[in-house]
Order: C-alpha cells, then structure tokens, then sequence
C-alpha cells in the first residue's frame, strides 16, 4: 500500500495503517469495499499480536480478504 500511496501522493505518509486504508480508498487505489476488508484484516492481526488467536474461520477469512484487496490493487 505503501508504494501505491506514494504513486499518488509522491510520499508515504507516516500515519497508522487504518489511515492509510482510508487514504488509499480516497485516492480510489482500492474500493471502499476492499478498504472495508483491509481494515478487517488490520482489527484481526491486530488482535493476534496481542494475544487473542484467531479461529480457523477467521484466519482463512483474513487470508481471503488481504487476498481480494491485494488482487485490486496490484490486478487493477
């Protein structure tokens, strides 16, 4: 995200992750459907580093959303 940020912005700005999703999907680098699933990524891992695992569910979910997000940005 970082690289297309700074595509647009010609600098990456030093903020938290959840700012740069609402950036990116701003700048229409992603739909605000895949920034939806982004920040739904960020809360679970986010959760994970702090010591509440994620289901099987869960984690498959996360796999596919960064899945779908990634495929946007980088699919077009």
């Amino acid at each position: 995200m970082n690289e297309h940020l700074k595509d647009r912005l010609t600098y990456v700005p030093d903020v938290s992750l959840s700012v740069k999703i609402e950036k990116a999907a701003h700048f229409k680098i992603i739909s605000a459907k895949s920034a939806s699933l982004a920040d739904r990524v960020r809360i679970t891992a986010n959760g994970v580093l702090h010591a509440q695992p994620a289901s099987e569910n869960k984690a498959l979910q996360s796999l596919n959303d960064a899945r779908s997000v990634l495929a946007e940005m980088y699919e077009g």
